[in-house]
């Protein structure tokens, strides 16, 4: 009864429905996560830093909805996106966006960095830099990944974001794709620089 309910929902679902369905900043952050990997709602919870009840109640809608699917795996229950094409579809709308917005990389110059922890600021020279302050997710994680792919291997790109949850997936994220993350600072206003180097075996 339950599979037909679910079923009757996802065939009744209309393009409104669907944009309104991601209208929502943590539905939108759960499917980015889900992206990169299949996930509990404890470790999506703890991703996110939200809170299991609301993790639960946005994964519960999802599935209903029939963007996300979910398993049992050793006795816990793991999401995962229902398809590619929902990922697709946030990357094409963001590249809207961005062409909307006149967002692009322009040339390295040399980056003047006040973090203390860094001795030589000179030594890195990025070859490319992207600007996403005041942009939440998937933006940032999206784009960084878009602007890696027209770089050459061993080239460096400077991402400059202000959004905390998009920083640690977009380190984590480029380091299993086999990138550098060369450097990491904080300005202490918000702002954080990521220098990524782009490897050989990355995609």
């Amino acid at each position: 009864m339950k599979d037909s309910f679910i079923n009757s929902k996802i065939q009744s679902l209309s393009l409104p429905e669907l944009f309104k369905i991601m209208s929502n900043q943590s539905r939108l952050e759960i499917l980015v996560l889900l992206k990169d990997q299949c996930s509990t709602a404890t470790e999506i919870a703890t991703r996110l830093d939200m809170d299991i009840s609301s993790v639960y109640r946005s994964l519960k809608f999802l599935e209903v909805n029939g963007l996300i699917t979910s398993f049992a795996q050793s006795n816990t229950q793991r999401y995962d996106l229902a398809s590619p094409y929902i990922y697709d579809m946030l990357e094409s709308s963001i590249k809207m966006l961005s062409g909307l917005k006149g967002t692009r990389m322009v040339k390295g110059k040399n980056i003047e960095i006040f973090a203390v922890e860094f001795k030589n600021p000179d030594e890195i020279k990025p070859d490319k830099i992207l600007d996403v302050r005041g942009e939440l997710c998937p933006v940032p994680d999206i784009q960084t990944k878009n602007c890696l792919k027209e770089l050459e291997p061993g080239e460096i790109l400077l991402v400059i974001m202000d959004y905390p949850l998009s920083k640690e997936r977009v380190c984590e994220s480029l380091k299993r794709e086999g990138n550098d993350i060369i450097a990491i600072f904080d300005d202490g206003l918000g702002d954080s620089r990521i220098f990524i180097r782009k490897n050989k075996l990355s995609i």
